[in-house]
């Protein structure tokens, strides 16, 4: 079958893949998660002006320890994932039966000494990987135990030295290394005929919405597979983004229209991010997504999903004397997720797939033989 959308690595629809964990979910069990968020760092080597973690008034800044560049702020342990721990939690991810890890940030996940020690790991184990990266630290041993992701997503949000380091607070000549990491990632996938996705990010903010257009541009040149374009959740919500809405999407109308092709796609998420910000709080109580994806902090504590991590709302307990295995299936656990109502969150990226959800595990679904 021939069908966009069901090659749309964003689609709502993908759970469907999945019957035995959306049978858990109909008969009121708690299931596994299918994919781990793990944050390695906290530490980063950049100062994104949209950090969610680092911006006050965040709902992620809340309990988020933040380190300057270099992480020079705060200890060690209170940044990091430790290899020991990272081994264990990778090792219960694999006998709770999870199948996929994303590698993320709170911090720059290439930060971690040993990040490329812990990626061939997870692969050894079997496991399905993904990362997002700035891509200014990729190094040749990077590159080696990304051999077989599944995924690489490279932040970029810019066409230009000098709006990158605007965007993201540092220094314009870092701009080329993240384009030489889009560049070796497609090189060595071209090369070697790794079936690694590589994508780019760019999240749109008032200070890069006139360089959507050219920094789509420049990542097909460079031989990206995609480039995905959301907006930044900002404390003013769609008031901010309100007065270059339109700009932005006539940029990103330009950008399909010119650079759109077979092996090359955009995904354009930026309607739906603030569709979500117009939203607010979802409107029903249930949330099948944190039961499915979990997140992982540096700081050792389980959050219910991204939005909410390192925030009291989504805390869920921490790992730093138990495994994560005794966490998910504790008591404690189990019962926080029978009464969280997630009418109470402040927002949500995943209304969408938590209303198919909604209607997959429905027993009674109205005119089914009608399709």
């Amino acid at each position: 079958m021939n069908d966009a959308l069901a090659a749309d690595p964003y689609s709502p629809f993908k759970v469907v893949h999945h019957p035995d964990r959306l049978e858990q979910l109909r008969s009121g069990l708690q299931p596994a998660p299918l994919q781990v968020h793990m944050v390695l760092s906290n530490r980063c080597n950049q100062r994104c002006s949209f950090c969610a973690y680092r911006r006050k008034g965040s709902t992620s800044s809340e309990l988020f320890r933040p380190a300057g560049p270099g992480g020079r702020q705060g200890s060690r342990r209170s940044l990091e994932i430790s290899l020991h721990k990272c081994e264990e939690i990778l090792s219960d991810c694999v006998r709770m039966g999870i199948k996929a890890v994303q590698f993320t940030g709170g911090g720059e996940p290439l930060i971690h000494r040993d990040h490329a020690k812990v990626f061939v790991m997870a692969k050894e184990l079997g496991l399905d990987i993904a990362l997002v990266t700035n891509g200014t630290l990729v190094t040749g041993a990077t590159l080696e135990a990304l051999r077989g992701a599944a995924w690489v997503r490279v932040s970029l949000d810019a066409a230009s030295a000098e709006t990158y380091a605007k965007v993201r607070g540092v220094r314009p000549e870092l701009f080329q290394k993240a384009l030489g990491a889009i560049r070796d990632l497609a090189t060595l996938r071209d090369r070697e005929k790794w079936q690694t996705i590589v994508g780019v990010g760019f999240v749109v903010i008032r200070e890069n919405r006139h360089e959507i257009r050219d920094a789509v541009r420049l990542c097909r040149e460079l031989g990206a597979d995609n480039v995905r374009i959301s907006g930044a959740f900002m404390p003013k919500g769609f008031a901010y983004h309100a007065p270059f809405f339109q700009e932005a999407k006539d940029q990103l109308a330009e950008a399909k229209r010119d650079f759109e092709a077979r092996g090359f796609r955009i995904f354009d998420l930026y309607d739906d991010r603030l569709c979500d910000l117009k939203e607010g709080s979802p409107s029903d109580p249930f949330c099948g997504y944190m039961h499915l994806v979990t997140y992982i902090g540096a700081d050792l504590n389980v959050y219910r999903c991204c939005v909410l991590a390192y925030s009291r709302a989504g805390l869920v307990g921490s790992i730093a004397e138990r495994s994560f295995r005794e966490l998910w299936e504790s008591p404690e656990k189990q019962a926080d997720f029978e009464c969280f109502d997630a009418r109470l969150c402040p927002r949500c990226m995943f209304n969408n797939k938590n209303r198919f959800m909604r209607y997959c595990i429905s027993r009674n679904p109205l005119h089914v033989n009608f399709v």
